[in-house]
């Protein structure tokens, strides 16, 4: 495995649990398309190499819209998650579906090219944490940046460190357009 390798190429998705303990160093760019169901599990983050190291979810070049499935929780607790709007035309958008809990101590990213204007979902059904350095930025781009609170059936629970989230624009909802659900904001 090195940072060319496309971790959904060969295999019979989805994967049960995925955790990425990948210490080789640089980004590792994923160029995916259309609906993936990645986990039937949970997805973790538990180390890229380096803190400033990315793995990078992006629509390909030829496809359309990338809208990824975790199935289970998010957690990133060192290196970058990037999610990446834009694609080879600058206007794909990149969604990534969350049921259950999205857990950060290390950083997601919601970005895209300078130029691009690929909006960027995070949709979480479960609760979602910012502990330690964690970080929720957006750096480049376009198009919308947005997280969802959109479990209709119980209350989610929302908590974040002082420096937790950048100070560039990300809308956060709680509900969607067909439903109401409460979002519990917690101190930490």
């Amino acid at each position: 495995v090195n940072n060319n390798t496309a971790f959904t190429t060969g295999v019979n998705l989805p994967y049960g649990n995925v955790e990425i303990n990948w210490n080789a160093g640089g980004n590792w760019p994923q160029s995916l398309t259309g609906t993936v169901v990645l986990t039937a599990g949970n997805f973790t983050i538990t180390s890229l190499g380096n803190a400033s190291n990315e793995l990078r979810l992006t629509p390909a070049s030829n496809g359309t819209a990338l809208v990824l499935g975790i199935n289970g929780d998010l957690t990133v607790t060192s290196g970058v998650l990037s999610m990446v709007g834009g694609g080879g035309n600058g206007n794909k958008d990149c969604d990534i579906n969350v049921k259950g809990n999205v857990n950060i101590a290390g950083t997601i990213d919601m970005n895209s090219a300078n130029n691009s204007n690929g909006s960027i979902a995070l949709n979480v059904a479960g609760n979602f944490s910012l502990t330690g350095t964690g970080l929720l930025k957006n750096t480049a781009g376009n198009g919308s940046r947005t997280v969802n609170f959109n479990n209709q059936d119980s209350i989610q629970l929302f908590s974040s460190t002082a420096t937790g989230i950048n100070t560039s624009s990300i809308t956060f909802n709680a509900g969607t357009a067909s439903s109401t659900n409460t979002l519990k904001l917690q101190s930490n």
